[in-house]
């Protein structure tokens, strides 16, 4: 595999490159299920950010963009998400961009034997973004797209500074056919590695961070507060600042707060109360479930069930 290749803030996909892109698969499952997907009871991306988003309509609208600003035709959203979960609330679909929920095989076939069974219902030449549902861009997906068409290769991968790896690719259909068709394939660990061996496998390097992962409630915290904070440019939170000053707090219309309580970088969801005299510290409360009057709770997640602790799975 050659050397990651430095990209410049921005960059144009090559000329007609674009007609190829027939697909952003999004992957939203796993074969663990995380405490925050746990607690919540429905896919990540179903989870809300600023402005009146959900973590899947923020990819919808960067899927939008890239179409108006790449020239893409007409491109499929694919969203893949594990089977013991519901679907995804269903999204308004933008022109030309049509979204597709769809449960996964991740437990038989792995995130690389997944791949190439979707590359199955595409031409040779076709192309697929495949990407990380559960996760923020701080930079448009046009611009990450461009970098990776520029590579010309069969399989692009993407780098931020210091090497480590992000979780958006651009991949050739007829390279993924290399991939076996039957089996359980990891596409970090077996795939790309023997990719690398038939096909052009090459990495882009940005310059500066690319997306914040938003897999566990403090990740998700850290994310809302990066998005309320920011001006002209998103950027990476910093991990040594100060969180005791209130950033945020995100209320849906149809939840109950009482007056007196306080809600402090938190979330409170659909149908979900929060009685007086309350304190909702860096937690979640989901869809119906109920803080108790005088109750304090951190670094939460508050389920319609018992609370579960937040972190990592």
């Amino acid at each position: 595999m050659p050397p990651p290749a430095e990209m410049p803030a921005s960059v144009a996909p090559p000329q007609g490159r674009a007609q190829r892109l027939r697909a952003l698969v999004l992957l939203s499952g796993g074969v663990r299920q995380t405490q925050l997907a746990a607690g919540l009871g429905r896919p990540l991306v179903d989870l809300p950010l600023t402005g009146g988003r959900t973590l899947l309509s923020s990819w919808r609208d960067h899927m939008t963009n890239l179409r108006e600003t790449s020239g893409v035709a007409e491109t499929t959203m694919r969203v893949i998400v594990s089977k013991p979960l519901a679907l995804p609330r269903q999204v308004p679909p933008a022109p030309g961009v049509n979204i597709s929920l769809e449960y996964d095989k991740i437990e038989l076939r792995g995130t690389g034997g997944l791949i190439r069974d979707i590359a199955d219902d595409y031409a040779d030449d076709d192309e697929i973004l495949v990407a990380t549902a559960n996760q923020v861009l701080l930079r448009p997906l046009h611009e990450l797209y461009a970098m990776l068409a520029q590579l010309r290769s069969d399989i692009g991968l993407l780098a931020e500074p210091g090497g480590n790896a992000v979780g958006v690719h651009l991949m050739r259909c007829g390279a993924l056919r290399a991939i076996r068709a039957k089996g359980f394939v990891d596409l970090k660990e077996q795939a790309l590695p023997e990719l690398a061996k038939t096909c052009d496998v090459r990495v882009a390097m940005s310059q500066r961070p690319v997306a914040l992962p938003v897999r566990t409630l403090e990740q998700y915290i850290r994310t809302l507060r990066a998005l309320s904070e920011a001006s002209a440019e998103l950027t990476a939170p910093d991990p040594y600042a100060e969180e005791w000053t209130p950033t945020f707090s995100l209320v849906d219309e149809s939840a109950t707060v009482a007056k007196n309580s306080l809600v402090h970088d938190s979330v409170v969801m659909t149908g979900a109360k929060v009685g007086a005299g309350a304190v909702v510290v860096r937690s979640l409360v989901c869809e119906g479930a109920v803080v108790q009057p005088g109750q304090t709770v951190f670094d939460t997640i508050v389920a319609s069930k018992p609370a579960t602790r937040g972190g990592a799975a």
